[in-house]
């Protein structure tokens, strides 16, 4: 992310800022990518990781380790996105998207605790971490369609805008 915020300056040149969000997207893309080549690996191995690295008393929570990588992927995923909004040094309008999740994260993971043990928490993360994901990409997106001209990023234009 330094190298992305040194791309995007002062925000004050479109050119420098098309760089920024190349960047940003393409580490977003390949976050999610390779986010979702992990699920897929985790999902054909998990026994047999959890059998050759792990006790049989884990072996119970050998089905949520596709959760829980899921929920770390798009929680990177959404660090990443959260790149161009603090390249425009808006950086207060990631504040109730964060406090937002942060505080729901405490409410979904004791209901999910209370109503489904570790398999809840495991969905409670995972509902959380694409909220997280969810709340600086809508924010990004914002922020760029309020920006009169200049360069959009790749995810940030519908299918109808690019040329």
């Amino acid at each position: 992310m330094p190298i992305v915020f040194q791309q995007a300056g002062d925000a004050t040149s479109p050119v420098r800022l098309q760089t920024c969000f190349r960047a940003v997207t393409t580490l977003t893309r390949i976050t999610l990518i390779l986010g979702l080549i992990a699920v897929l690996l985790c999902i054909l191995t998990r026994e047999a990781f959890f059998a050759r690295f792990f006790g049989r008393s884990y072996a119970l929570a050998a089905p949520l380790w596709p959760l829980s990588v899921a929920g770390g992927i798009l929680f990177v995923a959404g660090q990443f996105a959260s790149g161009i909004i603090y390249a425009f040094g808006k950086s207060q309008l990631l504040i109730i998207p964060f406090a937002g999740t942060a505080l729901a994260g405490i409410c979904v993971n004791l209901a999910g605790a209370f109503l489904g043990g570790i398999e809840g928490v495991a969905w409670g993360v995972l509902l959380i971490s694409v909220l997280y994901f969810l709340g600086p990409t809508i924010m990004a997106r914002k922020v760029i369609a309020s920006v009169d001209s200049g360069p959009r990023p790749a995810f940030c234009v519908s299918a109808s805008q690019k040329v």
